[in-house]
């Protein structure tokens, strides 16, 4: 920002309330109102209740899980083993995009074909890398742009942090 007496200032278009060359005062932020939930095409035409049930026990799950461990980062290859074990699922390793990986799958990866179309198991990642909500449900059909490839089991889980996330996350 630029101080009162500048020729120049640094907020956008004279907005910023704390601007002290444009001397605004700060305004109420508006009140918005919530309104109902509307399913969208996902919920009401991709996802089944379970899906959508083991989605919520997930993310509550992930809620529970600390960032860090005695001064280790949880990764997602251990939150996402833990919280396989909780809920019953299979874990899968790979990749998203360019960063190893690991998710869990909503039913076992069996791939059968329907009528024209490819019928594949949901995925369910309680660590999405650089996306927000953490926890996130894809349908990774033939339709859908595939970020997570699979790979081979890793080698490297650290079995002391999976024991204390399971304590921390049913505690």
């Amino acid at each position: 920002m630029g101080d009162a007496n500048s020729d120049s200032c640094f907020c956008i278009n004279g907005r910023d309330p704390e601007c002290p060359r444009h001397g605004k005062k700060r305004e109420a932020a508006p009140v918005v109102a919530p309104v109902p939930h509307k399913k969208s095409y996902a919920e009401r035409h991709v996802f089944s209740q379970h899906e959508m049930g083991l989605l919520d026990l997930a993310t509550n799950l992930v809620l529970r899980a600390p960032y860090e461990i005695n001064g280790n980062v949880v990764r997602c290859h251990e939150l996402a083993r833990v919280v396989g074990e909780i809920l019953g699922l299979e874990v899968q390793d790979g990749r998203y995009g360019f960063v190893e990986h690991s998710w869990l799958w909503t039913a076992p990866p069996v791939f059968k074909q329907d009528k024209d179309k490819v019928v594949l198991p949901k995925i369910l990642d309680v660590y999405v890398p650089g996306g927000l909500p953490q926890v996130q449900l894809f349908d990774i059909s033939v339709a859908v742009p595939m970020n997570h490839t699979y790979g081979n089991p890793r080698s490297d889980i650290d079995e002391g942090m999976v024991i204390a996330l399971r304590r921390e996350m049913l505690g």
